[in-house]
C-alpha cells in the first residue's frame, strides 16, 4: 500500500513539474499592454512596455506593436526617447505616431490599500 502511495506522489510530481510553462522574456510583438504585463522581465530590465508606431516605410503604411524591455534609465527619460524614435526615424521611413505604454496597476492597488486603510 505504501508503495502504491509514494509511486502516486511521484507521479503527482512528475505531471506538476512537466506542466508547467517556462515565462517567456520580455520582447516581440504583441497587440495590447496586456500581452506585455503576461511576460517576465529579464536581468536588468525595469519594465515590459507596450510600443506601438504608426507611419510610412518608402510610402508603404507600417503598423508596428510590440514588447520592448526598459531599464529604469530609460524609462526615467521616456519622453525624451520617444522624441528621439519620432526624429531618428532613418531614410525612407516616415512616422507619424510613435507610443510607449508601460502602464502598471501599482499606483491603483497602492491607492485602494491606503484608502481601505483609513
Amino acid at each position: 500500500m505504501k508503495k502504491a502511495l509514494y509511486l502516486l506522489l511521484v507521479a503527482l510530481l512528475i505531471s506538476e513539474y512537466g506542466g508547467q510553462d517556462t515565462e517567456k522574456l520580455c520582447g516581440g510583438l504583441a497587440n495590447s499592454q496586456s500581452d506585455c504585463e503576461k511576460l517576465k522581465l529579464g536581468e536588468g530590465i525595469y519594465r515590459c512596455c507596450f510600443v506601438e508606431q504608426e507611419g510610412k516605410v518608402k510610402g508603404e503604411p507600417l503598423e508596428y506593436k510590440a514588447c520592448v524591455p526598459v531599464t529604469k534609465e530609460l524609462y526615467d527619460k521616456i519622453d525624451d526617447y520617444i522624441d528621439e524614435q519620432e526624429d531618428n526615424a532613418g531614410p525612407g521611413v516616415e512616422i507619424d505616431e510613435y507610443s510607449i505604454d508601460c502602464g502598471s496597476n501599482y499606483l491603483v492597488v497602492s491607492l485602494l490599500i491606503i484608502i481601505l486603510l483609513f
